[in-house]
């Protein structure tokens, strides 16, 4: 298929998440938000459809035991499908402002990681976007275990974590070697973030940073839940609180869920905070936090706009260094953003709920 090139093109969206993440339940609300605004949207689940493959060509599937079949039969039933699709899918970006396609690029089936992904088709969709989705590990491990495909897989919290992970890895991967964009999005994220990142640019990606573990003030903490949805109006916020995770270490006590700690930071830093363009360091009140120090050092090296709130009176060398500008309170910082960052013309965008 020649790629299709214009303003009329529709995009070729890939989303990738483990089983159980609620990537389908997401798309769901994609669809609908995107339909009440006026975007046409076409999703293709290749998961139900490949039982429907599967019964056209004569080959038997059950929903429990799919994953035993053998990988060649699986391998050959997928390409069908993306044969199917890449067949229509010309015509497709002509009338549709995207084409989703929403797969896994593995599976975790008998403790052994399986290649649901193929290199040639990834290739002729031309994807502009790669989207994962993700979420708490334990989330995921309820979901699988609640459902009868998994329950008797055995699964640990460090499996499902270790599926997310290299979904993740994966399609960044991919879409470093096709040139295109890739965002993590946590599941339970509002589907605007979506719709934002796919037909308004103009609402830049921004990670905020923010102490947590040691910001007990409730005040403190409603302060930034406030200034991120403010955020959320001018920029496409991506958010890791919509991630719970489990409990905190204490010390040098050594946590059950080690795994989760670990990638919790390797997420913040690289999953979520590295495709976007800004980043905003705001401490309600002066608390430790190696995380913001962490995410603020990323953002710098990484030459992101780098901004922080902070109510000290004193600014010392590496405050300095390691951001663009400091800002006393959201007042000064809303005041800087409209009327410096946006020029007095910050972007607007009404959406139909």
């Amino acid at each position: 298929m020649s790629k299709i090139i214009g303003s009329n093109r529709g995009k070729v969206i890939i989303v990738a998440a483990p089983s159980g993440s609620g990537r389908k339940n997401h798309l769901k609300r994609v669809a609908d938000i995107c339909a009440k605004n006026g975007k046409k949207v076409k999703i293709y689940q290749i998961g139900p459809m490949l039982f429907d493959q599967a019964e056209k060509q004569g080959v038997h599937l059950t929903h429990k035991n799919v994953l035993d079949r053998n990988p060649d039969t699986l391998n050959g039933l997928r390409a069908s499908i993306l044969e199917r699709i890449l067949g229509k899918l010309e015509k497709e970006l002509l009338e549709y402002d995207a084409v989703i396609i929403s797969l896994h690029l593995w599976f975790y089936w008998r403790k052994i990681f399986r290649r649901a992904y193929n290199y040639s088709y990834l290739e002729e969709l031309h994807p502009d976007i790669f989207i994962t989705f993700i979420t708490s590990g334990l989330k995921i491990l309820q979901e699988l275990n609640s459902r009868e495909q998994w329950k008797d897989q055995n699964l640990s919290l460090e499996n499902v974590l270790g599926w997310q992970n290299v979904e993740v890895e994966t399609a960044a991967g991919f879409a470093q070697l096709y040139r295109s964009k890739f965002y993590a999005i946590p599941t339970d994220q509002p589907p605007e973030t979506f719709y934002k990142l796919l037909f308004h640019p103009e609402f830049e990606p921004l990670y905020p940073s923010f102490p947590i573990t040691r910001l007990k003030n409730k005040k403190s903490q409603k302060r930034i839940l406030d200034l991120i949805s403010w955020l959320d109006t001018r920029f496409t916020v991506i958010n890791h609180l919509h991630i719970q995770t489990g409990k905190i270490q204490i010390h040098n006590k050594v946590p059950s869920d080690l795994a989760e700690h670990y990638q919790t930071v390797f997420r913040d830093l690289y999953w979520l905070l590295g495709p976007c363009l800004h980043t905003v360091a705001f401490f309600p009140e002066i608390v430790p936090s190696w995380g913001v120090l962490a995410e603020v050092s990323e953002a710098v090296q990484t030459t992101k706009n780098t901004w922080l709130i902070y109510p000290g009176e004193l600014a010392g060398p590496f405050e300095r260094y390691f951001t663009g500008r400091i800002f006393q309170n959201e007042k000064e910082f809303k005041n800087f953003i409209d009327s410096e960052h946006f020029g007095g013309n910050p972007p607007k965008l009404i959406l139909r709920e």
